[in-house]
């Protein structure tokens, strides 16, 4: 394993923290100040991307934090390439290049006002992040010297897993969603915005987790 010196290791991990840090209390902003217009914001029936419509008090928030997601993924696939240096790692650090560029259209194009641009984000955004995550779980399976734990392993698949629903969910009623905002009848319970969200909240905890135990870990790897 690729062991960087102390002082550059520290600047990676404590800035990828702190990436972590920002982007949650961007959301978490968002939430707080979106403006209901009488209609309550509930993760339960409201897509993620309703954070982040133009009108809302909240945008720049949102925005910010899917724009701080482009540059760190990146960075944290390139952090854990760094310390396990395998074929599988290595293009996963190359598809999160992907992930990030997708991240960043979807802070710059609001939902609201560039739906196409937006939705190619997304699904760019949610199918290369969980490819590239799948392909650091085989990296440590492949590997002879490195273990796998728990953590990951569940993290990994119960993230795969939510995100496969994500997809393969029927999209008619989001299509009418976007068809006809104003008429469109929002079920109390919608099974895609609370995928949407616990994929989301399921990125982040593999994230944190990974960060901390890649670290952890001192085997190394030829």
């Amino acid at each position: 394993m690729k062991q960087p010196n102390s002082s550059h290791k520290f600047t990676i991990e404590r800035g990828l923290y702190s990436g972590v840090t920002i982007i949650i209390i961007a959301i978490y902003t968002s939430f707080i100040l979106y403006d209901s217009q009488g209609i309550p914001y509930s993760i339960l029936n409201h897509f993620m991307s309703e954070l982040g419509h133009s009108q809302q008090p909240g945008a720049t928030f949102f925005r910010a934090a899917f724009v701080v997601t482009g540059f760190l993924l990146p960075a944290l696939f390139w952090f854990i390439q760094q310390k396990v240096e395998l074929k599988a790692t290595k293009m996963a650090f190359y598809i999160s290049v992907l992930s990030g560029f997708a991240s960043m259209l979807v802070g710059f194009f609001p939902a609201d006002n560039h739906l196409g641009p937006h939705l190619v984000g997304v699904f760019m955004l949610l199918i290369s992040t969980l490819i590239a995550i799948n392909l650091v779980l085989f990296a440590y399976h492949q590997s002879q010297k490195l273990k796998l734990s728990c953590g990951q392993i569940v993290l990994s698949m119960w993230t795969g897993i939510c995100g496969l629903i994500l997809l393969l969910v029927p999209k008619e009623s989001v299509r009418l969603f976007f068809k006809d905002r104003v008429s469109f009848h929002r079920p109390e319970i919608w099974v895609i915005p609370i995928f949407e969200w616990i994929t989301f909240i399921s990125v982040v905890c593999w994230i944190v987790y990974m960060l901390y135990y890649v670290n952890k870990s001192k085997d190394e790897v030829t």
